[in-house]
């Protein structure tokens, strides 16, 4: 439904991903980011946590929060609950966006 309504407006927005961060900003709940933002601030990887799935989680709750979110604030966000026997090896990587975690 989102996409038949973005075909027939496409004129109004330059593209899809303005659209859906425009109709996310339009139509969110409040309380869901305040949620996701919580989450985020309390996420830490579990000790069998896999890498991937913790990266997926914090990626999913940033783009809740604010889906044109920073790369910083996302690095930040991820270096936050990431466990300390990984941190090493990602400062040393020294990731400058998010896809590089």
């Amino acid at each position: 439904p989102a996409k038949q309504g973005f075909a027939e407006n496409n004129t109004a927005f330059e593209s899809w991903s303005v659209f859906k961060a425009e109709f996310l900003h339009t139509y969110s709940f409040p309380t869901l980011k305040q949620l996701a933002s919580h989450r985020l601030r309390n996420h830490q990887q579990c000790h069998d946590e896999p890498v991937i799935e913790y990266y997926t989680d914090v990626m999913k709750l940033c783009k809740i929060i604010d889906y044109n979110m920073t790369d910083v604030s996302k690095l930040d966000h991820l270096y936050h609950g990431l466990k300390l026997s990984l941190m090493k090896d990602v400062l040393r990587r020294a990731p400058t966006m998010p896809s590089e975690f």
